[in-house]
């Protein structure tokens, strides 16, 4: 696979011999489709507990204020819990 997170090299070898002329067009015209297949790698990174507790509060924070968002263009005011009585 010429895909993933990798950095790839493709080394065409090839023959001067004659009975070899066929393998050696495929081989070239292989090389060739390679080339346009680009691939962005990046370091593999783990994130600590510490990192993903923020960004787990990060997410809630937005969540909570798009909730929010949401109620007030429906008029709903984001009161919650409906009547009482």
């Amino acid at each position: 696979s010429l895909g993933g997170n990798c950095r790839t090299t493709v080394i065409a070898t090839v023959s001067p011999a004659a009975e070899a002329f066929d393998e050696t067009c495929s081989t070239l015209k292989f090389a060739d489709r390679t080339r346009s297949v680009t691939t962005y790698a990046q370091p593999n990174t783990r994130a600590d507990d510490t990192m993903m507790v923020d960004r787990l509060q990060k997410e809630v924070k937005r969540l909570r204020t798009l909730l929010v968002e949401y109620a007030n263009a429906a008029g709903d005011g984001g009161g919650g819990g409906g009547g009482g009585g």
